[in-house]
């Protein structure tokens, strides 16, 4: 027996060894391309973590969200305006409904970036993203004023600022100390049908007294409505995302504010890196011309 059928003979236990454990570990999350990366972390790391997604479809019927029902997860709100879904099931079984064949794409509780949701040509999305040293940026195609509540020194001074955060790797507003915001409005006179998204962190939030309300007014403010909270305790390591279903005060002129309670600790911290409104436009219908026109034949 020459050296290399040794070598092979030595290996050969190795070799089966590997292959038993590859055959019974658990399914390989990381190979789900429709499925958010650090989704698949969480899967990997702890499978049975409960945890709050927003599922795209490719269809419009209720297949999937029947199939979260058997998964064990229930479906949380109805996404229409972007053809999604949000729902809380375990993470592994999140990541094996990103194999059904009608997922376009399913991330953590997060607004949809990919321009394939925007298929329609009336879908239209709005979005400030606070990128430059005033709360107006010109980068964003958000074309109402922002506005302080609580202080009126502008974006670069007191409790409500325009900063860096996350080590410097994203820029938005800052909210700090008690009863301070940011509040704006948008023009949804056109639609029935709209999604609002943020994407925000917490810093140092102590209780579940320590909160940023979501309101909005669809009389010019006269009367404010909390479609959300965000609340302690916590301090959110990365980037965190939250959608508000806005269809019941549709169509009007809605005004938009993000308030921090009155129990607001002065070392806490909330930070807003863009928020995002997208719906659908009515399609306007043809005119009804009261004549009409016959042009003889030559």
């Amino acid at each position: 027996m020459n050296k290399l059928q040794r070598l092979l003979r030595a290996l050969l236990p190795l070799l089966l060894l590997v292959s038993l454990a590859a055959a019974t570990a658990g399914p390989n999350f990381a190979s789900q391309g429709k499925a958010h990366p650090l989704l698949l972390e969480m899967a990997d790391q702890n499978p049975d973590q409960q945890v709050a997604v927003i599922v795209q479809k490719l269809a419009k019927d209720n297949r999937l969200e029947d199939r979260v029902v058997k998964l064990g997860g229930q479906v949380t709100k109805n996404l229409r305006i972007i053809n999604a879904f949000a729902a809380q099931l375990a993470a592994s079984k999140a990541v094996e409904l990103a194999m059904d064949p009608g997922v376009r794409w399913i991330s953590l509780d997060a607004p949809v970036h990919d321009s394939n949701g925007l298929e329609e040509s009336n879908l239209v999305r709005l979005r400030a993203d606070f990128n430059q040293p005033s709360f107006s940026d010109a980068s964003s195609n958000w074309s109402m004023p922002w506005l302080e509540i609580g202080e009126n020194d502008g974006a670069e001074a007191g409790e409500v600022i325009v900063t860096n955060f996350l080590s410097g790797s994203a820029q938005g507003v800052r909210l700090q100390g008690a009863a301070r915001g940011l509040q704006s409005s948008v023009d949804l006179y056109q639609t029935e049908d709209a999604v609002l998204s943020l994407g925000y962190r917490r810093k140092g939030f102590s209780s579940e007294a320590e909160f940023v309300r979501i309101e909005v007014s669809n009389d010019g403010g006269l009367a404010w409505s909390e479609i959300g909270r965000i609340s302690g305790p916590g301090t959110d390591p990365v980037l965190s995302f939250a959608s508000f279903d806005l269809q019941p005060f549709l169509p009007a002129e809605l005004s938009l504010r993000l308030v921090s309670s009155d129990a607001f600790g002065a070392s806490s911290r909330f930070y807003m890196d863009y928020v995002q409104v997208d719906y659908r436009a009515q399609e306007k219908p043809e005119p009804d011309l009261p004549y009409s026109v016959s042009l003889p034949l030559v």
